[in-house]
Formats: C-alpha cells, structure tokens, sequence
C-alpha cells in the first residue's frame, strides 16, 4: 500500500505481491524500467525520479529481509528510526519486529525523497553493477551527493552513447563526449561465471573431450583481444582440466522455447532442451517431449526457431551492421517477442573496454 505518496515497491517494477516474483523477475524488470528511465537517454520530467524509484524498489525487495518487512508492514517498515520504542518513524504502534536481524530494533533507511537524502542505494552505481558489474572507482556517493543525474553527460565506466545509441541500441545518443574506463575483465557480467555447468563442443585438434560436461573453473583473458579469451573446464567424470575457446563451450541445462518452426507448427511454444550446436548447418540440436512418448524427440532447429532464456551468456556471430561486436560475449537479459529481438549487455574489450547493451536478432547469437 503506498504511504505518504510513495508507491508499492513491486507496482513499482511492475509486478504483483501475489505472483511471489523470484530473482530473475525483478532483475528482468529493473533492467527494463532502468534503461528506460535513465536520465540520459529520458530527459522527459519526472524521469529522473521515476529513476531513483525503480532503483529503490528494486534493493528493498532483492533483500530478502527487507521485502520480508515491506511485505508485512509495508513503507512503515521501511521509514528511518523504525528502532526500539513502539512506532518510531512513523511506524504504527504496537507493530511487532521480531523474527528479522536485530529483533525488533530492524532498521532499514531507504533511499527515497525524505530527511537528508542519504540513503542505503546509489542508482547510477546499481545500473551500472547490473549492467556488467563495471569497475565504477569513485563515481557516486549515495544518492544525497548525486546532485543532477540528467546533468552528468555519461558516467565514469559506462558508455552512454552505445548504452543508448542506435544501430540496433534504444534510441537517441546521449550529449557529451564519451568517457571510456576499463572494465574489470573477469567480473563482467557477459563471461561465464565461475561454478556454471558447461558442454565442450566443436573441438579439431581434441575431439575426445566434445560433448563432455563440467564446470568452469576461471576465466583466461588476454586483455588486448576477446577473441583469445579461454575458459578452464573441470570435467565432471574424472575431475581432469582443460583450457577451452569461448565458441567451444555451450551452457548445459538450458531450456529454450521453440518459435517460428514452419514443419512442426505443433511445437512452437513448447520448452526443449538444447543438447548441442551443429557448426556445419549452423543449427542447434534440441530435445522436446511430445505427447505421451517416454522418450524425447530430437530435433535440428534454427538459432531464430530457439529463443533463449534471460541470463544466458552468448557470443555473437554474423552481425552484418555492426561487424566489431562479432566474437564478443554477451548476456541475454530479456527477448521481446514482439520485435523477436534479444536485448543483449556486451563487454566489449581491447583497447576501449566498455559495456555495450544492444537489440540483436536471434540468429546473431550463438549459445
């Protein structure tokens, strides 16, 4: 319920209480709303808050203490001094705090409009950590300090031309000059972070290992080039390590929607699971249960025919209007059905090292 003008946190990002939204929901909302309402691609009125708002429903309700208060006492929960005696900060009396850290001295400060400004939240430094996770240095110091947002002109770390810009970006190019700062390499959120299951596949010169599972260990990264960027691989049967190329390894375990199929009609929008990429037709090798059979039919279907989930890290390959981004990685963070177009973060690296988010057809990302 919303208190003193402030809205619920997940009408907000768009979402319902009831519909109990997971990590990946609110990632996928926030980053929708965020590059909407950026203060350098939005210079409607309003955008700016609508900015700060998005960024603090987000924070409150990724922390699970938090949402658990908001859920149960809403905003009341949340205003400054909600400690020791009864109803401080205008939280109603009587309200038991128990069960959350510190009993019932819980105290959160949110980071919106009231007191001093200061607040738990940086917006500019959230989008950024949810945009690849960027080196930011010194840039912000919480939302009290950050004066103007829509004056800033780009932040230190981020590419605001690119991040708005056209040839595939969200429209207009930010004013001001572009200001570049490297990007710490291996936390870049379009690499394949340690710990994820992985398939080798395409090996020449060691064929042995293709279709071997394992976990990636680390990345290798040669800071001039992406292109020479390998993974370390710890195969799951025999605990033995190799080094893999980027284009050598599939995600293992995802699932993916089939879409646009012409022959089986039958299964578009039906879940599969994507076993292997055939390199030669440039296809993928999918698994999709029909009917009632016990066994799963495999079948060979095209990149744009296996709509990948969000959070799945890509390379692109075969982009024609903007060649440079070829071989980079990326990450999936939302598919508009609509346009059938992924929105993709790509971290870029060589000499300019930036995140780059950009609309791509499916075809022009390979799992």
């Amino acid at each position: 319920m919303a208190r003193g003008g402030k809205r619920c946190c997940y009408a907000v990002l768009g979402l319902k209480k009831e519909d109990a939204p997971g990590e990946r929901q609110l990632k996928k909302a926030y980053r929708k709303l965020a590059v909407k309402y950026h203060p350098d691609k939005n210079r409607d009125a309003g955008a700016e808050e609508k900015f700060k708002e998005i960024a603090e429903a987000y924070e409150i309700l990724s922390d699970k203490d938090k949402r658990a208060a908001f859920d149960q006492f809403g905003w009341a929960a949340l205003e400054q001094g909600g400690g020791g005696g009864g109803g401080g900060g205008g939280m109603p009396s009587g309200m038991n705090m128990g069960g959350f850290p510190g009993g019932g001295s819980f105290v959160f400060q949110s980071s919106g409009g009231g007191g001093d400004g200061g607040g738990s939240v940086d917006p500019m430094k959230l989008f950024a950590q949810m945009f690849g996770d960027m080196d930011m240095g010194g840039a912000g110091g919480g939302m009290g300090g950050m004066g103007g947002m829509s004056g800033m002109g780009g932040m230190p770390g981020m590419d605001f031309g690119s991040l708005f810009g056209d040839a595939g970006g969200f429209g207009g190019r930010a004013g001001g000059p572009k200001r570049h700062r490297p990007s710490n390499i291996n936390g870049s959120a379009a690499t394949i972070r340690p710990g994820s299951p992985v398939r080798v596949r395409g090996l020449v010169s060691q064929p042995q290992h293709n279709g071997r599972s394992g976990l990636v260990e680390r990345r290798c990264d040669d800071a001039n080039d992406a292109r020479h960027g390998r993974y370390i691989v710890r195969f799951d049967d025999d605990g033995s390590r190799l080094s893999v190329q980027r284009t050598n390894l599939m995600p293992a375990g995802l699932q993916v929607e089939l879409s646009g199929l012409k022959s089986r009609q039958d299964l578009n929008g039906r879940r599969a699971h994507l076993v292997d990429y055939d390199a030669a037709k440039d296809r993928y090798v999918v698994e999709v249960h029909v009917g009632q059979q016990a066994e799963a039919e495999r079948l060979s279907v095209g990149r744009g025919n296996a709509i990948l989930p969000s959070e799945t890290p890509v390379v692109v390959q075969g982009l024609v209007s903007r060649p440079e981004l070829n071989d980079q990685e990326a990450l999936i963070m939302d598919y508009d059905a609509t346009t059938q177009r992924y929105t993709v973060s790509i971290g870029l690296r060589g000499r300019q090292q930036r995140q780059d988010v950009v609309k791509l057809r499916p075809t022009a990302c390979l799992a």
